[in-house]
């Protein structure tokens, strides 16, 4: 996707021919609207500058990268860290209620079903993160290849 940059510049007045490596690096002559010539002033050029816009649009890539790739990562840190909180607190409370329940239920029962819970909320854990880590690399792919 390879795109030119347009710069306005107004007319100094400069003779026919002069030179526009200042502006690009690539020296163009500059482009006038419906034919006029370099000589009218006060008329707007248009230089056309392909090698600076190409390094543009590289840089904005990489930009882009970076910031999407920041972001999905903090957002699964904080995804991650609420959840060993979600699961610490609540195996705590489970733990608790276990040794108040010991005195009513069979002990064997409850300390099943925690562990059960505590399983499958770890389980749960580990698939959103492995399916954030797939979702970022696909980006990251899908991003670069532009």
């Amino acid at each position: 996707m390879k795109k030119n940059i347009f710069f306005l510049l107004e007319d100094a007045g400069e003779p026919p021919g002069v030179s526009t490596s200042a502006l690009c690096p690539t020296s163009r002559p500059a482009l006038w609207p419906s034919g006029k010539t370099l000589a009218q002033r006060s008329e707007r050029c248009v230089v056309r500058c392909p090698a600076e816009s190409n390094q543009v649009e590289e840089e904005v890539v990489v930009v882009v990268v970076v910031v999407v790739v920041v972001v999905v990562v903090v957002v699964v840190a904080v995804v991650v860290v609420v959840l060993v909180v979600v699961v610490v607190v609540a195996e705590v409370v489970l733990r608790e209620l276990v040794e108040v329940v010991v005195w009513l239920v069979v002990p064997v029962v409850v300390v099943v079903v925690v562990e059960v819970v505590v399983v499958v909320v770890v389980v749960v854990v580990v698939v959103v993160v492995v399916v954030v880590v797939v979702v970022v690399v696909v980006i990251v792919v899908v991003v670069s290849s532009f």
